[in-house]
């Protein structure tokens, strides 16, 4: 090592810095989308939970022909019948 040139001793020295930067940045977008994805797949799992607690509701109001109609009919005047088909 002593008899490398001070030129290739300083050339390796900031490779190795730039490397050393690019693994610290690549942790830290790494950690970002992790972080991102997380959230979006616990608000999906919300969601799903939601429905899932909605579905006995909806079995108990349409048990009957009459209330499953009027079930529908309330949702068509509120508009959350196709706010649903929608999405």
């Amino acid at each position: 090592m002593n008899q490398m040139p001070i030129r290739w001793k300083i050339t390796i020295l900031s490779y190795a810095v730039v490397i050393f930067s690019l693994l610290i940045g690549g942790m830290v977008v790494i950690a970002n989308i992790q972080e991102q994805e997380e959230k979006e797949l616990r608000i999906r799992s919300m969601n799903t939970a939601r429905t899932v607690a909605e579905l006995s509701d909806v079995k108990k109001e349409s048990s009957s022909r009459r209330a499953g109609r009027r079930l529908i009919k309330s949702q068509r005047k509120s508009g959350s019948l196709m706010k649903q088909t929608i999405s």
